[in-house]
């Protein structure tokens, strides 16, 4: 995901970034650094069943840079097998926001963030307090692989 080009997605990146509003600059500055498509190549709709939203998708990149939570893995549910359950997925940015700032975090810190999901998260910790500065750890080995991969961007 990579391969789009910047002028497509900055624009909804800067946008988004705007009306979140981080008040600390060392926030702003990581999450305009980290492009949320890198993480979220698709998402599941609210259809029943869900539909993906890839990036072959005119919605795709729309949804990625909006203000909302977006299912980025289901499963089948253990006990109804005929119904998805969400797995994973990449929290609302406002509200990603809201918990790092509650954070508290400063330069030199160490975090373990446990639940990588889709790595987005990380990758904002890693923009504020370094790489190196960051473990985070999931219990779905796929997830982690993932995530690993994206957050070479």
């Amino acid at each position: 995901m990579t391969n789009i080009p910047e002028e497509r997605w900055r624009p909804l990146l800067d946008a988004l970034v705007d009306e979140i509003a981080p008040a600390d600059p060392a926030w702003r500055e990581a999450f305009l650094s980290v492009p949320r498509h890198v993480f979220v190549p698709g998402f599941h709709d609210e259809r029943n069943p869900p539909a993906w939203i890839g990036s072959d998708d005119p919605a795709w990149l729309p949804g990625v840079y909006a203000d909302q939570s977006l299912v980025t893995q289901l499963r089948r549910h253990p006990d109804d097998p005929e119904n998805w359950w969400p797995t994973s997925s990449s929290s609302r940015p406002s509200l990603m926001l809201s918990m790092l700032e509650a954070l508290d975090v400063a330069d030199g810190m160490r975090v373990l963030e446990i639940g990588t999901g889709t790595g987005y998260n990380a990758a904002l910790l890693g923009a504020r307090l370094g790489d190196r500065h960051v473990v985070s750890v999931d219990i779905d080995p796929e997830l982690v692989e993932t995530a690993r991969g994206r957050l070479a961007f």
